[in-house]
């Protein structure tokens, strides 16, 4: 599935608990007394909702950037679970069948609220510095010498392509691979997304080198204008993390 479409199942879930919820107490007001407790039961399931779908939805978009935090992202998902089912377990059993007291109720309601909050920013703590950790990791993996490698990986499937097109794609993969061999190899912090761009854009070209070229001339020509966007962009995105890294060791 992919993050877009996850997205969209998660909004209209969390559109579909808030329907049933509000449609749910308006006919419980025709049979129970509208009371505070009523007013906090609904406060705190609609809380216990949005909590519940907001985490659902922020993991959808940020957990895969950061594979060691997913787990933490998972773990905040299940205590926003175990709070809507406590909220409900207190309806059901508090409000409905035994009856206490508002004041009881709302500090009950409360005290659970600001404990399962306290633990979702334990939690989000905890996830910050296992970020921090993945960037600095992941920054020291990338780097002028991946890409280089990745050059290497792509220069294995020219034979993929004939004459005269093969000529054009060694061409434009010396011409990048000239200009990487003459970049400052060192990696800098500041330049971590640029070499990351660059590695992805590399790969991309790899990928596209490996399919051999099939159909009539028109259609080669198509595939071979892609190629050589790819070869743009990676040549711009290397004039960058250049100027980036000039800056940051100035």
């Amino acid at each position: 599935m992919s993050r877009n479409k996850g997205i969209t199942v998660i909004v209209s879930l969390y559109a579909l608990t808030l329907v049933v919820t509000i449609v749910g107490f308006a006919l419980l007001s025709h049979i129970l007394i509208v009371d505070s407790v009523f007013w906090i039961s609904l406060t705190a399931l609609l809380l216990a909702e949005t909590l519940f779908w907001s985490l659902a939805a922020w993991g959808s978009l940020r957990g895969e950037q950061f594979a060691s935090t997913v787990p933490a992202f998972m773990a905040q998902i299940v205590v926003a679970g175990i709070y809507a089912v406590l909220v409900i377990a207190y309806m059901l059993i508090l409000w409905l069948l035994f009856h206490v007291s508002a004041s009881f109720y709302g500090w009950l309601q409360l005290a659970t609220f600001v404990v399962v909050a306290g633990v979702i920013a334990l939690i989000s703590w905890f996830m910050q510095s296992e970020r921090h950790v993945d960037e600095q990791d992941r920054m020291q993996r990338m780097g002028i010498a991946d890409i280089r490698q990745g050059l290497g990986e792509a220069s294995l499937h020219i034979q993929n392509w004939q004459e005269p097109y093969r000529a054009e794609v060694r061409r434009l993969l010396s011409e990048l691979e000239d200009s990487v061999r003459f970049s400052d190899p060192v990696t800098h912090p500041e330049v971590w997304k640029e070499e990351e761009r660059l590695t992805d854009e590399v790969h991309q070209l790899r990928d596209q080198m490996m399919q051999m070229p099939n159909g009539d001339e028109q259609q080669v020509n198509v595939q071979l204008d892609q190629l050589r966007q790819h070869f743009q962009l990676a040549h711009e995105i290397l004039r960058q993390r250049n100027a980036r890294l000039a800056v940051a060791k100035s």
